[in-house]
């Protein structure tokens, strides 16, 4: 055989090479009615395309940041690598940390529905402790936690209240057009 090169152009380039992976996360969460959870079991699914390249490592990576910055009292995690047909995606920025952190936060804000609760104050509910309460699932303890301070100076200098009620009061009054906060 010969070595060859190819200049394909940027459209497909793009069809034909690696990205980040696309995750399912399929999960069941008990909580309480101030949004507080008390056990978790999460599934992550991790599309890895027709060849594993780094996937093992992007689908473990997931779960050590599956609980983001919240404690799980009860936590079963788990990761599977899925072979697809479709390109081999491969390790890019983040290495499966933002896929761990999307699939928690979006039960955080399921939660807030099913309460009725400001997202904002279940997050803080479920925080990692400084005492107690700081334990990952993983065995390892949370030390210099600096979430409850940083989370407090930017819910003041954002003015998250007064935004959050001018939005409510925007949406009372707009039958057709909505707000939100991201």
């Amino acid at each position: 055989g010969r070595a060859v090169k190819i200049h394909p152009d940027r459209d497909y380039d793009k069809i034909m090479t690696g990205k980040r992976h696309g995750f399912v996360v399929a999960y069941e969460v008990g909580f309480d009615d101030d949004g507080r959870i008390h056990g978790i079991d999460m599934r992550y699914d991790g599309q890895c395309g027709w060849s594993s390249d780094l996937s093992g490592p992007v689908t473990d990576r997931a779960l050590f940041h599956a609980d983001n910055c919240y404690f799980y009292p009860a936590v079963h995690l788990t990761s599977r690598p899925l072979k697809t047909n479709t390109v081999s995606n491969t390790a890019f920025r983040g290495f499966g940390g933002p896929q761990g952190m999307v699939g928690c936060e979006r039960v955080i804000e399921e939660i807030a529905f099913a309460t009725g609760l400001d997202p904002l104050e279940v997050r803080k509910r479920n925080f990692y402790g400084t005492s107690d309460r700081n334990v990952t699932p993983y065995h390892q303890k949370v030390e210099d936690n600096v979430v409850h301070e940083i989370v407090a100076e930017l819910e003041r200098s954002a003015a998250y209240a007064k935004r959050r009620e001018a939005i409510a009061a925007f949406n009372r009054d707009n039958p057709v057009l909505k707000r939100g906060m991201a």
